[in-house]
């Protein structure tokens, strides 16, 4: 009998041509005191037989496994094998290694040594933090993903379950490839691409898969602002929202801050906001007879209509508690007018009351149940 000492012990099927099955369970039943390695304790059930024997070593047929329960250490002559782990689910060859460590558990597998995986299944961390190797996965439907600069513990996981490639283990400041293309996270959860013109359209909560990643339709326009104030009129968003339906995140000038999303709708735009968007410090509603729907969410955010001498500021303090929005329409001729809020703040300007139900609060004064063609000028 033979001892194979290496640094794994919960390996299944790591050698799928010779159908070696890692098993130890630490049950001293036997012992074997080696010249190198000190007191070796197994049991019957760990001794592995090989018909064959192994490589190099085809005339030793019985063999025990021992070392650390956590890794393997490979030569290149396993290059294009396919390795399995019994903890972290992951299949998987490499194909240009000339040493190669495979570390796994519960968490996952991490293979150092090699450039080029193909995995089939289970969990790998992409290498993290190191600028000497520049280790690529392939995953089901042939897509490669290689590490940026990775910041979360154990570094970037690449899952596949039943077909479906993830990400997972992504945090703020992470950023890596798909196919060639530079993706980055941004303190807010949110994934942005190289050029820093779009944004994923949802925060991201740790994982995704890479069909979503890649799916355009999932991504959004950047409208970029300063001092968290943005303005709401076709000046401003016309060349980026084009057509109905379409949507811009509002992000400010470093990247890293979102404020909302704003759509263009067949009567003007709407804002909404998620519950990771930092607020508003003040909206600019400018357009003609282009209505701007606003989510509660900017329920007292400063609002400014229209231009000039005819600039309107004001709160809309408490909101419809069925829709959750608001609507705020500025004409030259009309003035301003706020539906679906039913206690407005006016800091200057004019307001049109829209309708029996809602109160405008200006200077010391309420005024409600005026008609909705009554309006308050606060001096």
């Amino acid at each position: 009998m033979l001892l194979l000492i290496t640094n794994c012990r919960k390996f299944l099927e790591i050698f799928r041509k010779y159908g070696i099955v890692f098993k130890m369970e630490n049950v001293k039943k036997f012992c074997v005191d080696s010249s190198r390695f000190g007191k070796i304790f197994y049991e019957e059930q760990d001794i592995l037989f090989f018909p064959r024997g192994i490589p190099a070593f085809e005339e030793n047929r019985s063999w025990v496994l021992v070392g650390d329960n956590t890794s393997l250490s490979v030569s290149s002559y396993f290059n294009g094998r396919t390795i399995a782990g019994e903890k972290s689910g992951a299949v998987f060859y490499f194909g240009d290694s000339t040493a190669t460590r495979i570390s796994e558990g519960e968490a996952g597998a991490t293979i150092t040594g090699t450039q080029d995986v193909r995995q089939f299944a289970g969990k790998i961390f992409l290498e993290k933090n190191t600028s000497t190797t520049s280790q690529t996965i392939t995953t089901s439907g042939d897509h490669k993903v290689q590490y940026g600069t990775i910041n979360s513990g154990n570094g970037l996981g690449v899952v596949i379950s039943n077909d479906t490639a993830s990400l997972s283990s992504l945090t703020s400041g992470d950023n890596f490839f798909i196919d060639g293309e530079l993706y980055k996270m941004t303190s807010s959860r949110r994934l942005r691409n190289a050029d820093n013109t779009q944004l994923f359209k949802d925060t991201v909560n740790g994982s995704l898969s890479i069909s979503e990643i890649i799916d355009d339709d999932n991504w959004r326009t950047i409208y970029t602002i300063s001092n968290a104030s943005i303005t709401a009129n076709a000046a401003a968003l016309g060349n980026l929202l084009q057509s109905n339906g379409e949507s811009a995140i509002i992000i400010d000038s470093s990247g890293d801050t979102t404020y909302g999303t704003i759509t263009r709708t067949s009567t003007g735009y709407s804002l909404t906001k998620s519950t990771v968007d930092a607020s508003l410090a003040a909206i600019s509603v400018l357009q003609n007879s282009t209505p701007v729907t606003l989510s509660s969410d900017f329920a007292k955010v400063q609002i400014n209509a229209g231009t000039g001498s005819t600039m309107t500021t004001f709160q809309a303090n408490t909101i419809d508690s069925t829709n959750k929005s608001f609507v705020v329409d500025y004409s030259d001729s009309r003035g301003v007018e706020v539906g679906g809020a039913s206690y407005i703040s006016l800091g200057s300007g004019t307001i049109n009351v829209s309708s029996a139900d809602q109160t405008v609060r200006a200077g010391n004064y309420n005024i409600n149940g005026l008609s909705f063609a009554d309006s308050k000028t606060n001096n």
